[in-house]
């Protein structure tokens, strides 16, 4: 296989010390994460360690997720450097102190540092999955750890999708290929030939006659040719999706009423779970728990990850949510952000199911949106944006000016140029009081200052001064408590 083999490539460049970067990419169902599994089952056989993260679209909010998961950094660990790692990273998060981003730097240095550390004991193999989803800590620590490889014992795999990927995640990719180390390898569609040796090869010839005619309707993609076989061939051009429902459905109603819901509240757990937290959030002991997730198994709807559990597919998981109705899936978001609340989760991971659970003007669900939007305006400011954008979403009325403004020094500081000068603009036509006026006109100084509008950020920076004077502030503290805000 043209893959595995240059899989092994990068293996055998990362046993003998010269490090190496892959990086995959596949339409959704292409057979990335088949491909990586199989990978990672060789690089073990190979004599590698293998940690493996994944980045998920509902979690996003969390800095350096795929990371910490794939090197099980936690406070409880046991090696003291993986235990340091999660210390700083929760005083940087609980103190957000030093100028924008610094934290995350030093975070960053640290993860480096530990991934030399691990492979002068043994080659390792980290896989980071869905790069399209991943927040920018997970990105810019790829990035550096992609730049030491060269003298590690460290092969770095990268997954995304074709086409999803955003502009730093496109950047990060740019990057990583033009290193000496790295190695592209895009899945494609399965050629015709390939596809109906495929189709064959898991109908049987029973099967065979029914399924023939209609593998071109599943377009070279392996997971769609997979369940036009477990459809039997009854799925026409156009149809495949509708057969994935079907046979998603067809899985979960053999586990009975108690899995089906369990498997729900696993898909809005997100992509990767823990089966203890799932227990938590059921209110049922795990020995429980474990029985219908062993079923889900079987039934080849979940795949064991880690010390976690993975939906085979995203598409798996979208179905079982897409099934749910709005309102019960939003009373399931509240009862999973009680839960994190109960058990110490990131404010965080208990805002945004707290959000996806409250109904619009819910004031406590915008207040825990704000503290956590506070808590990582420093460390990961696209995270804040994320968060406060969530919360005007739910917002019956206009944001309040405090949450305006860290809204704007957010889109500001994750370069999103465009819309904090859309947002800053109509913030001021709507002539808010001088110290609020006094803000945006500063911010607005900082992002011109940065695109070499030196003329119009010594402008906005004067009427800062005079109106912050107006408002009784000290001009020269109030602009150095902004730009540090």
């Amino acid at each position: 296989m043209r893959e595995l083999a240059k899989v092994q490539g990068c293996l055998d460049r990362a046993r003998g010390g010269l490090g190496a970067v892959l990086v995959v990419s596949g339409e959704a169902g292409i057979g990335k994460s088949r491909l990586l599994r199989e990978a990672a089952r060789h690089a073990s056989d190979s004599g590698f360690a293998v940690h493996v993260g994944a980045a998920e679209q509902m979690t996003q909010t969390r800095p350096f997720g795929p990371w910490l998961d794939a090197l099980e950094i936690t406070p409880s660990s046991r090696d003291e450097d993986l235990r340091s790692v999660a210390v700083l990273l929760r005083a940087a998060i609980l103190a957000s102190a030093g100028e924008l981003g610094s934290a995350t730097h030093v975070v960053i240095e640290d993860l480096v540092d530990l991934v030399e550390r691990l492979a002068a004991e043994v080659p390792r193999m980290i896989v980071i999955e869905d790069l399209q989803w991943a927040d920018d800590a997970t990105v810019l620590t790829a990035r550096a750890v992609a730049r030491s490889a060269a003298h590690l014992r460290v092969l770095l795999v990268v997954s995304h999708r074709t086409g999803g990927l955003p502009a730093i995640g496109r950047r990060l990719r740019r990057e990583l290929l033009d290193l000496d180390v790295a190695t592209d390898l895009p899945l494609a569609e399965l050629d015709h030939a390939a596809a109906q040796g495929l189709a064959e090869e898991l109908a049987g010839d029973a099967m065979w006659p029914a399924v023939h005619p209609q593998v071109e309707a599943a377009r070279g993609n392996p997971l769609l040719i997979e369940l036009l076989v477990a459809a039997g061939g009854r799925s026409g051009e156009g149809d495949l999706r509708c057969a994935l429902r079907e046979h998603v459905r067809d899985r979960t109603w053999a586990l009975g009423d108690d899995g089906i819901r369990t498997l729900q509240y696993a898909a809005l757990l997100g992509q990767r779970f823990s089966p203890d937290l799932l227990a938590e959030v059921l209110g049922r002991p795990p020995v429980e728990v474990a029985s219908a997730l062993q079923r889900a198994i079987e039934q080849q709807l979940l795949i064991s990850s880690g010390h976690d559990l993975a939906f085979r597919h995203d598409l798996i998981r979208d179905t079982l949510g897409e099934e749910l109705p709005q309102a019960v899936r939003a009373s399931m978001h509240a009862t999973i952000g009680r839960t994190l609340a109960r058990t110490g989760a990131r404010s965080p991971e208990i805002a945004r199911h707290a959000a996806l659970g409250a109904p619009r003007g819910d004031r406590e669900a915008l207040e825990l949106l704000r503290r956590a939007a506070v808590e990582y305006r420093r460390l990961a400011p696209a995270v804040t944006v994320d968060l406060l954008t969530r919360a005007e979403s739910l917002a019956d009325e206009r944001l309040p000016d405090q949450v305006e403004l860290e809204l704007l020094w957010a889109l500001a500081a994750t370069g999103r140029t465009g819309s904090c000068i859309e947002r800053a603009e109509r913030r001021l036509q709507d002539q808010p009081q001088p110290a609020t006026a006094a803000a945006v006109h500063a911010c607005l100084g900082l992002i011109r200052q940065r695109t070499n509008d030196l003329d119009g950020a010594r402008t906005e920076f004067d009427t800062a001064v005079a109106l912050a004077a107006e408002a009784g502030q000290i001009p020269a503290a109030y602009l150095a408590d902004a730009a540090s805000t």
